[in-house]
């Protein structure tokens, strides 16, 4: 391990920061060929840490302006950053041609940020501000290769199970800029405010389907934040991750995709129906139970032993079929 070099040792030349005090810093590419930006790290704002999936994480953060005239840095200095937005750090499934990722969240993001304001000036959405695929330069071969699953492992990526299948599934690191940034729905005052920012959020959710053809197939407590705006506070739809075209009618049956305890139970019977729009609503039912059972910060919030004993419990921790019936 001592004898191999950073790249070998899977460090991030993109992530880092100077000294030990130091605030992370990270750049992101940028769209359409544009010059990647860098960005200063406020906090961390959500972590998924299980050893398989999609390792997300997501950030607060701060644009860092040009060095001024003198070539110093301004990273530390608190005039010269940009309004706060929010870096999201994945491992999402693709297609191994990275050029031909049918389900890239950025491209979906694009068409949003295109379509959506031809078509209705009141939907609240995230605005892409910059993002792709990582990728790396090797200082020994000064090669660009791109962060992947099969990037990383080699000859381990095609190595067979037992079984005969290919035990690990494509993915591509990928890093996004989005605004606005929002808050989670726990943090609701009431449980109007709640069904008011659930009922938001979905008139986005139809709108793309409408005017974008995208379906997003995560309704989740994870994937709706509160963002105030104006007099109101709306409902913001996030994480396209999990999302296909209709064009895709193959990809209707792709398996279980979502989060397991608001999966529609035609999606945990996965039995080779078509997955439709009404699957998601269906998922915001679940969500309106979860928190009809659970409570908000504010308002009669079990505590995480109580919650334990719950029903509702089963929803996390049962077995798909069972869940489903």
């Amino acid at each position: 391990w001592s004898l191999c070099s950073s790249d070998q040792r899977g460090y991030d030349p993109d992530f880092y920061r100077r000294e030990e005090e130091d605030p992370w810093i990270v750049r992101i590419p940028g769209l359409d060929g544009h010059e990647a930006r860098t960005y200063k790290i406020i906090t961390h704002l959500v972590a998924s840490d299980r050893l398989f999936g999609r390792h997300t994480r997501c950030f607060k953060a701060m644009e860092c302006l040009p060095p001024d005239s003198t070539g110093e840095d301004n990273s530390n200095n608190s005039s010269n950053l940009g309004p706060p937005v929010v870096i999201k750090d994945a491992w999402a499934y693709s297609k191994e041609d990275l050029m031909d990722d049918t389900h890239d969240e950025v491209g979906f993001l694009q068409t949003i940020g295109n379509e959506l304001p031809k078509h209705t000036g009141d939907v609240l959405y995230p605005e892409l501000l910059g993002g792709g695929h990582v990728s790396f330069e090797y200082s020994d071969t000064g090669a660009t290769v791109d962060d992947t699953t099969a990037s990383i492992l080699g000859d381990l990526y095609n190595s067979e199970s037992a079984d005969g299948k290919v035990p690990i599934s494509f993915r591509a690191h990928k890093r996004l800029v989005m605004s606005p940034v929002g808050e989670p729905l726990k943090t609701a005052k009431s449980f109007d405010e709640l069904i008011a920012v659930l009922a938001d959020a979905m008139l986005c959710h139809d709108a793309v389907w409408r005017h974008c053809g995208i379906l997003h197939r995560d309704i989740s407590d994870n994937n709706i934040l509160m963002v105030w705006q104006g007099e109101r506070m709306r409902g913001l739809l996030i994480d396209f991750d999990n999302a296909i075209t209709n064009r895709e009618q193959s990809a209707m049956w792709p398996g279980r995709t979502g989060t397991f305890p608001f999966m529609s139970i035609n999606n945990l019977e996965n039995e080779g129906i078509p997955r439709t729009a009404l699957d998601d609503w269906e998922s915001l039912l679940y969500v309106l139970c979860f928190y009809a059972t659970v409570g908000l910060e504010c308002i009669g919030r079990r505590e995480k032993s109580n919650r334990e004993r719950l029903p509702i419990r089963k929803w996390s921790t049962g077995y798909a079929e069972d869940v489903a019936g």
